[in-house]
């Protein structure tokens, strides 16, 4: 979660809203405000599906899979919407969060436009932007990644609208973050991990 202004200022030039149902109602917004600008960001569309899995994890993958997808093709669509719009991509904001506050900065003439991380998030220790996308990826499982993939070869114009690609499944030895489900699946007592040694684990 990023921030734009600490505080509600309504005497502020710009008003920042960022509800994710208006993606889907960019026309209606243009039909009802004056002088409107969107700004368009995508994620990986791997991490964001482990995002989406991790807070619901009765989903279907492949409902997850389908949504993702949705969300990059109607933003792709975005791209081409009418005004001053600025359009980059999470990995932008993580891994070049200076590029993208001078772009927001000379766009929009908003001279003390800053991101930086909630600090009020439990899980956050500092206000710095961090990318976790190899992390979140990481925690898919095999069969998440091959119906992902399934999903995402129907459209693979639209992740290379965004730079994004097809992924392999993990191999042992890039899976380093696995949960209790993985040792149960494969025999394992949880409770005896600190006796072994993780890389002599295999997947059966």
């Amino acid at each position: 979660q990023t921030c734009a202004l600490p505080i509600y200022n309504p005497n502020a030039k710009w008003k920042f809203e960022k509800s994710p149902p208006n993606i889907l109602r960019p026309h209606l917004i243009l039909e009802t405000f004056l002088n409107v600008s969107f700004i368009i960001m995508v994620r990986n569309p791997y991490a964001m599906a482990e995002s989406i899995l991790r807070a619901n994890p009765k989903a279907s993958i492949q409902d997850i899979g389908n949504h993702v997808l949705n969300c990059l093709t109607i933003q792709r669509k975005n791209c081409y919407l009418k005004g001053n719009n600025l359009i980059f991509k999470y990995e932008d904001m993580c891994d070049r969060p200076e590029w993208v506050e001078q772009q927001i900065k000379e766009k929009y003439n908003i001279d003390d436009f800053s991101l930086f991380a909630d600090t009020g998030h439990p899980k956050l220790k500092d206000k710095h932007i961090h990318n976790h996308n190899d992390i979140q990826i990481s925690n898919l499982k095999n069969f998440h990644i091959r119906e992902l993939n399934k999903i995402f070869s129907e459209a693979k114009d639209t992740l290379d609208f965004w730079g994004y690609s097809i992924i392999n499944e993990h191999s042992d030895k890039q899976r380093t973050h696995f949960t209790e489900s993985d040792f149960n699946v494969i025999g394992f007592d949880v409770k005896e991990l600190f006796e072994y040694d993780i890389s002599k684990i295999k997947n059966k």
